[in-house]
């Protein structure tokens, strides 16, 4: 068995321990295949990396000093591997990736890389969009997809 920072390599009928790589803590079958890595660096895989950050759809594990992939359908997360901040599918809303908004929540896709859920406008208590209501607070009336104070002339409530 070889010390805490080294491995066993097997050559010519010998063991021998090697030194793993200055980056890895500890390591397997070479000195670079890292299930931990020292300061500063971050496990990705099982490859010790000198990085800031983590690459698109990981996100930095402080806890294990390693790249954490986002759980799908997170696109990208912080924190942790649910705490979505964009979505390959769906709509984001309160960090989590939804199939569907919530009532008085419309898919907003204004920003194209990101489709979020967004609060419909008042007086509007449901909407399909920005500029589309389905249905009013109290003591507005629904008039096409516009909600109004009173209705139009020819028309009641």
């Amino acid at each position: 068995m070889c010390p805490w920072g080294s491995y066993g390599s097997f050559v010519n009928g010998t063991s021998t321990c090697l030194n793993c790589s200055s980056s890895c803590s500890s390591c397997y079958i070479d000195n670079t295949v890292c299930p931990s890595c020292t300061s500063g660096f971050l496990l990705l895989n099982t490859d010790c990396q000198s990085l800031s950050s983590c690459p698109a759809s990981y996100y930095v594990n402080s806890t294990y000093n390693k790249c954490t992939s986002c759980h799908y359908p997170c696109a990208s997360c912080l924190y942790s591997s649910t705490y979505c901040t964009s979505c390959l599918k769906g709509s984001l809303f309160n960090n989590a990736c939804v199939n569907q908004c919530p009532q008085t929540f419309y898919s907003d896709y204004s920003n194209s890389q990101n489709t979020t859920c967004t609060s419909c406008p008042s007086p509007c208590s449901n909407c399909l969009s920005s500029t589309e209501c389905i249905s009013c607070v109290n003591g507005y009336y629904l008039y096409q997809t516009t909600c109004l104070t009173s209705c139009p002339a020819s028309y009641y409530p």
